[in-house]
């Protein structure tokens, strides 16, 4: 779903479940952000661009989806729903 993010992961030899605990979210959760079936939180996304890329890329990149929008889809705009922000 997310090819940039995962490729620039493995580059850095970060597994899903080292992600997982990076974001502090168990490893299926991590999964289902990275298939699309859920999304990740704007916390997470700026989590993982400032901290473990320490901002080295741009959001537009790392996010990159190759597939047509889904709901779970991250959204550049950020956006809250159910006091959740989302990006």
């Amino acid at each position: 779903m997310f090819p940039n993010l995962e490729k620039e992961l493995k580059n850095k030899k970060m597994t899903v479940p080292a992600l997982a605990a990076y974001l502090n979210i168990s490893t299926h959760s991590a999964y289902n952000k990275l298939s699309g079936k859920t999304a990740f939180t704007y916390f997470e996304c700026q989590k993982i661009i400032s901290g473990i890329f320490e901002d080295k890329f741009t959001w537009d990149y790392i996010f990159y989806t190759s597939t047509p929008y889904h709901p779970a889809d991250i959204s550049l705009v950020e956006e809250t729903v159910n006091e959740t922000t989302y990006c």
